[in-house]
């Protein structure tokens, strides 16, 4: 428990920051949230959203502007996966086949608690209905990733 509060202080710490103009850099994404990271995007990405290390040790999310236009708000929710796996201190990977299962459930549940409730919502159904998405690449079996996120969501004590 304890260490869930001090990562939830943490997130906050970094939410406030980034209000601090100059003291943190920040990116506002798409969806008008502010992330304190700093976030590229890259029309020939080939995921949605995932954290690269840059100078220094700091992270970038770097998300497919092409895929995000496609499934709308839930770019928010996977850009926010993405800034979770530093967050969480996970050892940053070049792609999500490499991340242990455990690091993955852990980002899906902090997005899920942790980003906007239409952002959540919106990955959910994305992943429900991948059919009408086919052409976005998702890591992972998406019936289960809903399934977590959907929990995640409905605890976020």
């Amino acid at each position: 428990m304890n260490n869930m509060k001090r990562m939830l202080t943490k997130f906050r710490i970094l939410l406030l920051l980034c209000l601090l103009p100059g003291l943190y850099s920040c990116a506002t994404n798409t969806s008008g949230s502010l992330s304190p990271v700093r976030e590229l995007p890259d029309a020939s990405h080939p995921f949605i959203a995932t954290p690269r290390v840059g100078k220094a040790d700091s992270i970038t999310v770097i998300y497919n502007p092409v895929y995000c236009e496609k499934i709308g708000d839930a770019c928010g929710f996977f850009r926010l996966n993405a800034f979770a796996h530093d967050f969480l201190n996970h050892q940053i990977y070049p792609e999500p086949k490499y991340y242990p299962k455990a690091s993955l459930r852990d980002a899906d549940c902090f997005a899920a608690k942790y980003g906007k409730p239409e952002e959540v919502t919106a990955a959910i159904e994305f992943l429900e209905n991948r059919d009408r998405y086919s052409d976005v690449p998702v890591y992972g079996d998406p019936e289960a990733r809903a399934d977590l996120i959907r929990s995640c969501a409905a605890n976020k004590s």
